[in-house]
């Protein structure tokens, strides 16, 4: 498992991100699991089919806790 922080994804001429990518392609989808998410909410993408564990999903929530 990889995690990286604060990286500009959307520079997708960027050769580290196109090293990633070319990576994934060469994966069967049962092989990795892939997320991304950006600054905006919506801003987010995931690829690859593996099954977990570690099980890796995208969310967005809002909770309410009343005091």
């Amino acid at each position: 498992m990889y995690r990286w922080c604060c990286i500009k994804w959307y520079d997708e001429s960027c050769p580290g991100i196109i090293a990633i990518m070319d990576a994934l392609a060469c994966l069967d989808e049962t092989q990795y699991r892939f997320a991304r998410t950006g600054e905006e909410c919506m801003d987010w993408d995931k690829r690859g089919n593996m099954k977990g564990p570690p099980n890796i999903t995208i969310s967005a929530e809002i909770e309410i806790i009343e005091i």
